[in-house]
């Protein structure tokens, strides 16, 4: 599943089929990537174990009662108050070589856990090489800051090619700082 696809998807109760509410964000626990829920529009959580189905128009919970206020959950108030986020995040080698922006993510259904991370390393290339996909064994930390990923995350040749673009970027400050 999708983040692209979930957020702003209706909620539905099976027992009622009344729409509950719609999908704000999906719950992460970084420390170890596992999917802990759903955060609501109203306020509202929904735990991971509580979500019946995610189809393809609307997320199914099994009836009104799985839903929490988030205020009586530490664990989603902690996260929120993190401000740590995935998408929009940076995504940064452990070497410290920028790869991009984080513009979606998705969960292992069966598993209930961060599957990969997709990357916009520029427009451009975006256009020619597609977005890059990162798998979560390749996740190091996910902090506010960086997603911080393994050196092994992009080929050795692209290694090459991106640290060569890094020391042109320089060679050219310089000299203009020269002029």
């Amino acid at each position: 599943m999708k983040y692209s696809k979930t957020k702003n998807k209706q909620v539905v109760s099976i027992e009622s089929g009344q729409k509950l509410s719609d999908v704000k964000a999906i719950a992460i626990d970084y420390d170890n990537g596992k999917f802990m829920g759903l955060i609501l529009k109203n306020k509202a959580a929904v735990y991971a174990e509580d979500v019946a189905e995610f189809g393809k128009d609307a997320v199914m919970v099994r009836s009104e009662k799985d839903l929490v206020p988030l205020k009586d959950n530490k664990k989603f108030e902690e996260l929120i108050k993190s401000k740590i986020k995935i998408v929009g995040n940076k995504a940064v080698t452990r070497s410290g070589i920028k790869l991009g922006e984080v513009k979606d993510f998705e969960i292992n259904e069966e598993e209930r856990k961060l599957a990969k991370i997709f990357v916009s390393t520029g427009f451009i290339k975006d256009l020619f090489k597609g977005e890059l996909q990162i798998t979560i064994d390749k996740i190091i930390a996910i902090g506010q800051d960086a997603i911080i990923v393994k050196d092994s995350t992009i080929p050795l040749r692209e290694k090459e090619k991106i640290k060569k673009e890094v020391e042109n970027l320089a060679v050219g400050v310089l000299n203009k700082e020269a002029e």
